[in-house]
């Protein structure tokens, strides 16, 4: 029988823990280390492509038209160093990821509004302005994209947030915060006017009179309202938004997680009302 004391016992466990670490090493040289160069040159990367970096040289490098590598997190790897001593060494998860350039030009927006209640309660906005498209997401380190353009009428607003624990300077973890931010359609403040058209039948009169609306609105147009900002608010000349219940409009298969307290608001006139055996809508007569 062989007797082992203590400490040798723990220079047997050392050496063969030295020695697993180090085809683990050589494992992962072999299938995930890749030249700077190569990964810097490899053609087709998309939005949320990712790759595993050593030592994060990657880290906001361009990776594609108006993309950059973003880290998503990052680990440390032990390998022996030229002294033969095992050495960390810091490996970063890069994500190719959509940037808002700095320098952008408008382009023609389209809107299709969809009205089938069976199809889709969305409205779909199809621009061209960086890739981005209504409801797109993206991953903010830091949050520093919230209330950000995305597009045309479009900003970044936060859907949620959580946050992750990384190490810093001083290899301590410290939280970082992470918002999930979403491109989403907002109702401009700068507004034109416009003239239209609007045919009101009531108790067998109809009349036919010019009204006024803003850039979008006219009378009878349903909105989603992220934050319900909007309610209350014109519309139109003697028009506001007023809030309505959502499973009377087109947006009633909209997932209420996009956000907790949204409103759909339609635009109606303010009054509507008799006055001297006469009947008004918003301050014209009905005759």
């Amino acid at each position: 029988m062989i007797y082992r004391t203590t400490e040798q016992l723990a220079d047997n466990f050392l050496i063969t823990y030295n020695f697993l670490e180090f085809c683990h090493t050589i494992l992962l040289f072999t299938f995930y280390e890749l030249p700077l160069s190569f990964v810097q040159g490899l053609p087709g990367y998309k939005n949320f492509d990712t790759v595993q970096d050593v030592e994060c040289k990657l880290t906001g490098l361009k990776c594609g038209s108006n993309m950059k590598f973003i880290t998503v997190k990052h680990y440390y790897q032990y390998r022996f160093n030229s002294s033969k001593k095992l050495s960390p060494k810091k490996v970063c998860i890069q994500r190719c990821t959509y940037v808002i350039p700095q320098e952008t030009k408008n382009t023609e927006t389209q809107l299709t509004t969809t009205l089938s209640i069976k199809t889709t309660g969305f409205l779909t906005f199809a621009q061209g302005l960086s890739g981005f498209k209504n409801f797109d997401t993206v991953q903010d380190v830091e949050c520093k994209l919230t209330g950000l353009e995305c597009g045309s009428d479009m900003k970044f607003i936060t859907a949620r947030h959580y946050f992750q624990y990384r190490l810093n300077s001083s290899k301590k973890l410290s939280p970082k915060k992470v918002c999930i931010q979403r491109c989403t359609y907002v109702i401009p403040q700068e507004t034109k006017n416009t003239e239209t058209q609007l045919v009101i039948t009531l108790s067998d009169k109809t009349t036919r009179f010019i009204v006024h609306s803003y850039r979008g609105h006219s009378y009878g147009d349903k909105w989603f309202d992220y934050s319900c900002e909007l309610v209350g608010k014109k519309c139109g000349q003697t028009m506001i938004f007023t809030k309505i219940d959502p499973y009377l409009s087109y947006f009633d298969t909209l997932p209420s997680f996009f956000s907790p307290n949204f409103c759909i608001v339609q635009c109606k006139y303010e009054q509507f009302y008799e006055e001297n055996d006469e009947l008004y809508i918003g301050g014209f007569p009905i005759l």
